[in-house]
């Protein structure tokens, strides 16, 4: 099993927000394995009528979008027994920014929106480095458990059956280490929410990771559901019924020519072959034509990376999703990405093949500029 230690013996992170965000979990007295109270039809009703934008922007959820602040309950001003002052949370504002990027906020509403008109099942992000691929797909993760467990009974409403395994997610990288690191070093903070404590708390002893210095072999949920972080080749071992997942690094899988692991041909494609075992497996187990009160299928697989070469995997699902309905594709530039306000305005023309800028006093600007708008390229952001 990898191991996730310094060099202090201490438990590596990728970055600070992750640091605090973990210990904020661990070192949460509400965390426990045991619900608060228990999840019954009304609140099932309740939930199914919640529109996506608030599951994202609520505090009770991820709390990821702009929402009014808990401290003065939006009214910018808290009365201190003596008088009243502006509010320190918000700035007096009544409303916290979300961490969120707009962006990506809008990506989750309308692949939602497409799920339930067109029936997508496979959601396809190819964005820059530092673009928050990772965090959109953890809010994608964080819809799609909330909407098993919401379930009174997930079994009869997808109807599975009951003495077999339970319902499974995916969390995979082109190594098990970096599955794991995204399994619970991002998206398990991200559950540390008063939904998920509320009600179905991760099962997942904190103690035991701090004590061995390593991550277990999956994530349990109440009502026996899993997610299970690892490579391509584990998930020929899952013997569970597989809701959906996401992919990470996706143009960073394997392609081997002459490979003995190859079905058909004489080149084995990691991502092409993960795609379609994975889908394979959702279609078996989750066939709407024998559930009751689902017409389409239910679960979603998220495949995001950055673009690596002409060519790869999620350029090739880009042109598949012109025709194909049930691919969702989003693709964008880090810094369309980002919020405007963190880049100073000004936009550039970029020389990629020859790696230059092309500034305005250069001969070959008003010839780059005609192509940049002719074929509508996006244009280059100064920091």
């Amino acid at each position: 099993m990898a191991d996730f230690v310094d060099d202090e013996g201490r438990i590596r992170f990728k970055g600070k927000a992750q640091d605090v965000l973990w210990n904020e979990f661990k070192n949460d007295p509400n965390q426990s394995f045991t619900p608060d109270r228990r999840w019954d039809a009304k609140d099932q009703q309740e939930f199914e009528k919640l529109p996506v934008e608030h599951i994202i922007d609520s505090p009770e959820f991820m709390g990821l979008g702009n929402h009014p602040c808990p401290l003065c309950h939006g009214a910018g001003r808290v009365d201190t027994g003596e008088r009243m002052v502006a509010c320190s949370d918000c700035g007096g504002s009544g409303e916290v920014k979300g961490s969120m990027f707009a962006s990506h906020r809008q990506d989750i509403i309308d692949l939602w929106k497409a799920r339930k008109d067109s029936g997508v099942t496979t959601a396809i992000f190819q964005e820059g480095i530092g673009s928050g691929k990772t965090t959109k797909y953890c809010a994608i993760q964080f819809l799609m458990l909330a909407e098993v467990l919401s379930k009174v009974d997930p079994f009869t409403h997808y109807g599975l059956s009951k003495k077999g395994q339970g319902i499974a997610f995916v969390s995979m990288s082109r190594n098990e280490s970096l599955a794991k690191e995204v399994t619970f070093l991002t998206l398990l903070p991200f559950l540390n929410s008063p939904w998920f404590r509320t009600y179905f708390p991760p099962q997942v002893d904190l103690q035991k990771i701090q004590e061995t210095k390593r991550f277990p072999s999956r994530l349990r949920f109440p009502k026996r559901v899993v997610i299970f972080p690892g490579t391509g080749s584990a998930l020929s071992a899952i013997g569970y019924n597989l809701f959906g997942g996401g992919v990470d690094e996706a143009n960073y899988l394997e392609v081997v020519d002459d490979s003995k692991k190859a079905v058909a041909g004489k080149v084995y494609d990691a991502a092409e072959a993960m795609h379609a075992a994975i889908k394979s497996r959702m279609k078996s187990r989750f066939d709407p034509s024998r559930l009751k009160r689902e017409k389409k299928y239910p679960g979603i697989l998220v495949m995001f990376s950055n673009p690596r070469y002409a060519g790869d995997f999620t350029s090739r699902m880009e042109k598949r999703a012109k025709t194909d309905k049930t691919i969702f594709f989003r693709k964008r530039c880090t810094w369309e990405a980002h919020p405007p306000e963190r880049f100073c305005g000004e936009f550039f023309v970029f020389d990629y093949y020859n790696g230059r800028i092309i500034e305005p006093e250069d001969p070959d600007y008003h010839e780059a500029l005609e192509i940049v708008q002719k074929d509508n390229i996006p244009w280059c952001k100064r920091t």
